[in-house]
């Protein structure tokens, strides 16, 4: 006896492979492109790129990394092509009326176009690493294992999987089939784009907000951003659970829309008529929290951030409702009340957040309740270490006294009343400007977090302990890591000049690194925050198969360093010398602090420079060594302080170039300016 029930349609099922299959054949053709025959292009010069990419790294790893806009094209487009293919006689209303006139249920229907999607999708996917592990079997590569076959494979099943899925279900709920492909796009970037629209705006409003910590937090926990990546590596098993639930919940969805769904709606924008206000006042809200963000990045000011929401919003509101309509002529009183309406919502809105009805800004936990303490100038250490799992974050203060005066800075900036500018403005960012961010574990295993910028003159006095603290100098520098046995070489470059030092006898190592880890223990607190450019770089190179050699500078300020380097006969070679790598130094008077007018040319525009502040009559040429090695030792970057630029020129043809205070300037340029 034939069953009554059937999941699918076989003969819907054999049109939709008819119709469709040519998607199939493109999807295994384009990726038979990326993955075997770009490991047999790779196979041919793997010499070449082997010295190329040198040995600690995998080529043909990242060929299943999606390295190839063609392998992200085909990944991240055909399974949504799919799914408006396979469903597009829906925004027709003579197809739909001519399929639903067959006897067939709706869900049996559904059921079938998503199998033949999946098998359409499916089948090239494993084709593709069939071939990839034959491939790689018969040239012998031993670089690539089946294991990371599988990962590739695995990963891309469940992106396809997930895009087809969503491009489907969003397929149930419009009757256009461009706004099917816009719309899953936003449908899935939506969650993360949103949070960040939203982290965006309130941190304008909001003194403290952790931004930077929401951020990284979100990357981490919303599972769809490896998609976004375009990335492909094996999933943990959250992100796996999590995806799967994610698919079946909008098969459900897809498919119960589609039993419920009119067919006289093919060709409107949004096929359920609940469902337009949400999409209205969606579409306003987020275009007016786009352009708030825009016009607050570009010109730092609220006035314009107002402006922005305001052009935003009005833009969102009428391309949603001309879309609704599917017509210009829309404009009537009854919309004038709504956008009034939506006007009101956003007032009220900013204003609760603005005066902070929830206490926000003057939250702090109890000291009592204070495990340990986070303190740096981003929160990237801390997202790190929660993602190694370790109950026991290295990169937490656990003394009771540092705790206790991070603590105390904490409050010194919450009690000084001070909305400092909001993290995206810099128009009126100074020389002590700092942006900080403060975490406290507590006790109940919860983080409590806040980010600050502010004027680091204000807190002087708090900070400079934090700074000088032991504990702060190990968390801070990775040479307090480095175990002198575990390097193989340590390389020093000079700035500017090439020049380097390479130290690989292990006595000479062991030495570097104790020299180098009593200067940082003996750094003051100004010389930590100083902005003095360093005499060099330092390369550690482990050899510990460590994915981080530590990195760090040769800052001015370390003396016991620079002895040793005179001691072994080094220090010559480690940094610009004045009496033997500088040829002049070039000084201009700067009138506005933030005014520096060699940041018009390139570093090798310096004849031009100089033919501009000649005409101005307002330089000073520097040939004597000692106050040339005094402008060297003092010299910054950037100060955007009242002072002086100034340009080195190297015998090897290229140029340093930096700022001097009023403070730190040599005597002989003072007095040159002062009389000019």
């Amino acid at each position: 006896m034939k069953s009554k029930i059937s999941l699918i349609d076989k003969g819907i099922f054999y049109h939709d492979f008819k119709s469709s299959g040519w998607l199939g054949v493109i999807y295994l053709l384009g990726l038979l492109f990326t993955i075997p025959i770009q490991i047999l292009m790779l196979h041919s010069r793997e010499e070449t790129m082997q010295r190329a990419y040198g040995l600690l790294n995998n080529p043909y790893l990242d060929i299943l990394q999606v390295n190839s806009p063609i392998q992200m094209i085909l990944l991240v487009i055909i399974p949504v092509l799919t799914g408006m293919l396979l469903f597009r006689y829906l925004q027709s209303g003579q197809a739909a009326d001519m399929i639903h006139a067959l006897p067939i249920k709706r869900e049996t229907l559904y059921n079938t176009h998503i199998t033949a999607g999946i098998i359409l999708l499916f089948i090239p996917l494993f084709i593709t690493a069939l071939l990839s592990w034959a491939v790689i079997g018969g040239l012998g590569i031993e670089l690539v294992s089946f294991h990371d076959i599988m990962n590739w494979l695995g990963s891309s099943l469940l992106i396809s999987l997930l895009l087809f899925i969503s491009s489907a279900a969003v397929g149930m709920f419009t009757g256009m089939s461009s706004l099917q492909g816009i719309l899953t796009y936003i449908m899935l970037l939506l969650p993360v784009g949103l949070s960040t629209l939203l982290l965006n705006n309130i941190h304008m409003y909001v003194y403290g907000l952790a931004y930077d910590y929401y951020l990284l937090e979100l990357e981490k926990s919303y599972p769809l951003i490896n998609i976004i990546n375009f990335k492909i590596f094996p999933f943990a098993g959250r992100e796996l659970i999590i995806n799967l639930i994610i698919i079946l919940a909008l098969y459900l969805i897809g498919r119960y829309a589609y039993q419920k769904r009119q067919s006289e709606m093919a060709g409107n924008a949004i096929a359920f008529a609940i469902l337009r206000p949400i999409f209205k006042y969606g579409v306003a809200f987020c275009t007016m929290l786009l352009l708030g963000s825009y016009f607050y990045l570009a010109q730092g000011s609220l006035s314009w951030t107002y402006f922005g929401y305001f052009i935003g919003s009005l833009i969102g509101f009428l391309l949603a409702e001309i879309l609704i309509k599917k017509s210009i002529s829309i404009f009537n009183l009854k919309l004038l009340r709504q956008y009034a309406c939506l006007v009101i919502a956003v007032v009220l809105l900013i204003s609760c957040v603005n005066s902070d009805v929830i206490g926000y800004e003057k939250r702090i936990p109890d000291l009592a309740e204070v495990n340990t303490a986070y303190f740096d100038n981003s929160f990237y250490t801390l997202s790190r270490a929660k993602d190694d799992s370790s109950e026991d974050m290295t990169c937490m203060f656990i003394e009771d006294d540092n705790i206790a005066k991070i603590y105390e800075l904490h409050k010194s900036i919450i009690d000084s009343g001070n909305k400092h500018e909001s993290f995206n403005n810099t128009n009126d960012i100074t020389y002590s400007t700092a942006t900080y961010g403060i975490a406290y574990q507590l006790k109940d295993g919860s983080v409590f977090c806040r980010q600050y910028r502010i004027e680091r003159d204000d807190y002087t006095a708090q900070l400079r302990p934090i700074y000088e603290s032991r504990e702060y100098k190990h968390l801070h520098n990775d040479i307090f890591q480095v175990i002198p046995a575990n390097v193989d070489l340590i390389e020093i470059y000079a700035n500017g000049v090439n020049k380097k030092v390479r130290i690989i006898d292990p006595p000479f190592i062991k030495q570097a690194i104790n020299v180098l880890q009593k200067d940082v223990l003996l750094r003051t607190y100004e010389q930590m925050t100083s902005k003095r450019d360093p005499w060099a770089h330092i390369s550690i190179h482990l050899n510990d198969d460590s994915e981080h050699n530590p990195n760090l500078s040769w800052d001015k300020s370390d003396i016991n360093f620079g002895d040793w380097l005179k001691s072994i006969g080094k220090y010559d070679n480690a940094r610009v010398i004045a009496s033997d790598d500088i040829e002049y130094a070039v000084v201009e008077k700067r009138d506005n602090n933030r005014e520096n007018s060699f940041d018009k040319y390139s570093e090798y525009d310096l004849e031009q420079y100089l033919k501009e502040i000649k005409n101005k009559e307002m330089y000073l040429k520097i040939t004597d060594p000692e106050p040339l090695e005094s402008c060297l030792a003092n010299y910054t970057s950037t100060i955007n302080e009242p002072g002086y630029n100034i340009i080195f020129s190297l015998n090897n043809g290229r140029v340093l170039r930096g700022e001097l205070s009023d403070n730190n300037a040599p005597q002989c340029i003072k007095e040159y300016f002062t009389v000019k």
